[in-house]
């Protein structure tokens, strides 16, 4: 019994944690959601902090329950945060603030409901543990199972960094790499979203024709009619025109997308830096601008760019590519690479002279794969390590015990 709830509930929070570290952006993403329904201001530097402790946690404290490691403290850690977010949950199931929890990211999605009852499965799992999981030992011994939080605190730190860095390892939205950016032929234009925003502790619905200014804050989408899937493409408008297909169908085109204009304006130089090297390389450069018509004249007024300007959805570039500013290199409509262009410093794209610009592309999902691999192999030679150690001692000792007995 006490295996089996390790696994289940060491599991849920591996998946939760890993997920969150994978993509800690979205997970920022989410918590500013919440944020905004519940018109609370948090300084967003310690909502990044905040999100890195709470993904980090989960995943260590997943690992060290699955493997029986400090079997009391790790318990009553998991019920702390149990005591938070089932009573959160309940409250988001009843008055829905956002559409869905974000307790496993994009990875898996969630209902609020079923959110609610699986945090009740696994407050009523750690219950019972809380009274049997000192009764079964674990796989490493008492003395060496801080190697085991330490190794995997640094795997959450590896992953965290490159995914805010550069980009996400895996990708689990519909933009992934090797995915097509426009919509298929057969997929009909029947997709109409409402877009939630608040301002000054007032929350209004606009459609994609009236989408406010910079000043309010972006705090949901809501799917009105049609369905969303991969084959429903990404939109992007050039005044009332929606130009996707015809802009990013043939050749190679790179996108940057800013889905907020205010935090993004001190980039104007290094984009226009990007631009021309891309544009030297007989790569097309669009620029997209999360808002409406007014924010892309604005834009345009102010920084004379001269590559068009284009302006689309927030959360839809959100989806696309995570970054304040970010790149997406597209090639006959199909998703190359994404990339946050503030890792690129302006002295390196003027000694860049690359034209493929796809050594620019950030690590993928081999280097997670590779990663993961290589630190669950470590664990596991040094569990047996461990073990093999522990045997050899207790070996020695039972010889001993004899010798001593037959003198």
């Amino acid at each position: 019994m006490v295996w089996t709830l390790r696994l289940f509930v060491g599991a849920v929070f591996i998946i939760a944690g890993w997920a969150k570290c994978v993509d800690l952006w979205g997970s920022v993403i989410k918590i500013q959601e919440y944020l905004s329904a519940w018109h609370i201001d948090i300084p967003e530097a310690l909502v990044n902090v905040g999100a890195a402790i709470m993904a980090g946690t989960e995943l260590v404290l997943g690992v060290l329950l699955l493997c029986g490691c400090y079997r009391r403290v790790a318990v009553w850690l998991m019920l702390a945060f149990m005591a938070v977010f089932l009573p959160l949950t309940f409250y988001i199931w009843q008055s829905n603030p956002v559409s869905d929890c974000g307790c496993f990211g994009d990875f898996m999605i969630l209902s609020n409901r079923d959110t609610f009852i699986k945090n009740i499965l696994l407050t009523a799992s750690l219950i019972l543990l809380v009274f049997f999981n000192k009764r079964v030992s674990g796989v490493f011994v008492p003395l060496t199972q801080w190697i085991v939080g330490g190794v995997v605190s640094l795997y959450a730190l590896i992953v965290i960094s490159i995914g805010v860095y550069s980009q996400p390892l895996i990708d689990f939205r519909r933009f992934e790499p090797g995915a097509m950016i426009v919509a298929s032929e057969n997929t009909a234009n029947d997709t109409e979203y409402l877009f939630v925003y608040s301002k000054d502790g007032e929350t209004r619905e606009f459609d994609m024709d009236n989408l406010p200014d910079s000043t309010w804050t972006f705090v949901d989408r809501k799917l009105i009619n049609g369905t969303e899937t991969v084959s429903d493409g990404f939109a992007a408008y050039d005044g009332d025109d929606e130009v996707s297909e015809e802009s990013f169908s043939e050749g190679r085109v790179l996108l940057v997308t800013i889905p907020a204009t205010e935090r993004a304006l001190p980039s104007a130089t290094l984009i226009d830096d990007i631009a021309a090297h891309a544009d030297a390389c007989g790569i097309s450069t669009y620029l997209i601008l999360g808002g409406g018509e007014a924010t892309v004249n604005n834009y345009v007024s102010d920084m004379m760019p001269t590559y068009p300007v284009l302006y689309a959805e927030p959360s839809l570039l959100k989806e696309l590519a995570r970054g304040d500013v970010a790149l997406t290199m597209i090639e006959d409509g199909v998703i190359l690479w994404k990339r946050n262009a503030l890792s690129l410093s302006r002295s390196f794209l003027l000694n860049y002279n690359d034209c493929s610009f796809d050594d620019l592309a950030p690590f993928g999902r081999p280097f997670m794969w590779m990663l993961t691999i290589l630190f669950s192999g470590g664990l596991v030679a040094f569990c047996l390590i461990d073990r093999g150690s522990l045997a050899l001692f207790l070996l020695h000792r039972r010889r001993k015990m004899r010798k001593n007995k037959a003198t």
